[in-house]
């Protein structure tokens, strides 16, 4: 059951990483260049490195986090 949970969390992680990234880059090539003249570039590449990965460790926490209430849960 443990490892049922593992691989399901980790499908959805991935699947959310993968839409997150790609609505992330879609909104980039919509925005205006007002936005690449007013905002740094340092601020962009923070982003989309940084930001997002912090995203997907509070995603992984979390569903690790419900998976573990669950199974404790269903022992009893």
């Amino acid at each position: 059951m443990q490892r049922l949970f593992a691989v399901h969390n980790t499908k959805i992680q991935q699947r959310f990483s993968t839409w997150l990234r790609i609505e992330m880059f879609s909104e980039l090539l919509r925005a205006s260049w007002n936005l690449y003249i007013r905002k740094r570039k340092s601020d962009l590449v923070h982003a989309l490195t940084t930001d997002y990965g912090h995203v997907s460790v509070g995603v992984h926490v979390s569903l690790q986090f419900l998976a573990s209430l669950v199974l404790s849960f269903r022992s009893d």
